[in-house]
């Protein structure tokens, strides 16, 4: 993982007025990562390359599910509204066991969040039907809808 988003999380759960220092530790991270500025755009060079350190996809996951624990919220922050730990597996087993295809667990999970005030809100965008032209080389799709590049997941 880009410790990037490390310190994303780590701006999230400061603006919910959690110490980072704390749960970088528990999670086995360096507490210089919360001490690096988090646009690398307004970075020097080499400043921009330490930005690019990546970190063990475990200990991130331990670090978010740590803060999902401390503020139980799955969205850590940046939704409109707290959602309550369980809320996104509870989305997925009745998006995946109530859709016949991608398609339509999209669209019902997009129905499942709007129930909560301030949940994430998306839709599905898709292009219309009509031919498409492939690159040299590439096979044509089965469906246009699903490879055309203006389809898409809007958050």
């Amino acid at each position: 993982m880009s410790a990037h988003h490390v310190r994303a999380v780590l701006l999230a759960a400061e603006r919910r007025g959690v110490a980072t220092g704390p749960l970088l530790a528990r999670a086995g991270l360096s507490p210089a990562l919360a001490e690096e500025p988090l646009i690398q755009e307004r970075m020097t060079a080499p400043a921009a390359a330490e930005s690019a350190a990546r970190v063990p996809a475990e200990q991130f996951g331990r670090l978010v599910r740590m803060l999902w624990a401390t503020l139980d919220d799955e969205l850590i922050g940046f939704g409109g509204a707290p959602s309550k730990v369980g809320t996104f597996a509870t989305m997925a087993h009745v998006v995946v066991h109530g859709s016949r295809d991608l398609r339509e667990a999209l669209r019902r999970a997009g129905t499942f969040y709007s129930l909560f005030p301030g949940g994430p809100r998306f839709r599905l965008v898709e292009p219309v039907a009509g031919p498409r032209r492939c690159p040299p080389g590439h096979p044509a799709p089965r469906d246009d809808r699903a490879a055309s590049p203006s389809a898409g997941f809007r958050i």
